[in-house]
Formats: C-alpha cells, structure tokens, sequence
C-alpha cells in the first residue's frame, strides 16, 4: 500500500476518520464500511495478516463499519506520513 493508494481509497470512499487526544498523544481512528473491506484488505496485501495482523485496535461499530483505532500505526509500517492523507481537524 503507498500513500497514494490510501489517499485514493478514503476519497473515493468516503471514509469517515478522526484524530482522537489520549493521554499518550494524538491517534488516528480510520472507519471502513462492511463493504469495503475486502478491498481494504487487498490494498494492504497479504503479508500484512501474517504474525498476529494489523497493529491497531479493531472495533465493529453499530452501522456496520469497522473502526481501526491508532491507525497511524499501520501508516507508519507502509512507510505512510498519516498527516498527509488525513487532515487533523480544526
């Protein structure tokens, strides 16, 4: 995945998102509809399940969708700058 191919993913998507304060910083919540998620999947490539998956939180939420908490996490494996595809809020 590059940052090109997420950047497109949650535009064209429309992916809901947001920055979230914690005591330990500022994290990133990605949100990703039941039907985009095996495309999600497939961008990130199959290695990224191998050893336990994703390094974030992963939650079903009541719609549906799937919310990955401390996304910037896995932005940062893909060598992904997280503050240039998802803008912080004002």
């Amino acid at each position: 995945m590059t940052e090109l191919d997420l950047y497109k993913f949650v535009t064209e998507r429309e992916c809901e998102y947001h920055w979230t304060y914690h005591i330990d910083g500022i994290h990133l919540v990605l949100f990703i509809s039941s039907y985009d998620l095996k495309d999600f999947c497939e961008m990130l490539g199959h290695y990224a399940f191998d050893d336990g998956g994703l390094a974030c939180d992963q939650h079903l939420c009541y719609d549906g969708s799937v919310g990955l908490a401390r996304f910037e996490d896995v932005c940062e494996e893909y060598g992904i700058d997280a503050k240039k595809v998802f803008k912080e809020e004002e």
